[in-house]
């Protein structure tokens, strides 16, 4: 999940990934907005959707 952090937070997309190979390797990329990318806090969350797994969290800025 891409998500902006600031104010309300807005998820910008969710990507479902299916491993067709057996290498576990996920991609995921985003196209830039015609007007860029707000200025701002940006987490991508990585969640495997297992028992045994937490969700990990990434934050970045834009400025």
């Amino acid at each position: 999940m891409w998500r902006y952090v600031e104010g309300e937070g807005e998820d910008i997309d969710s990507v479902g990934v299916v491993s067709e190979d057996g290498t576990d390797t996920a991609q995921s990329s985003l196209s830039s907005p015609d007007s860029g990318w707000p200025p701002g806090e940006y987490e991508v969350v990585l969640d495997l959707n297992t028992d045994n797994s937490d969700p990990i969290t990434k934050s970045f800025r834009v400025e």
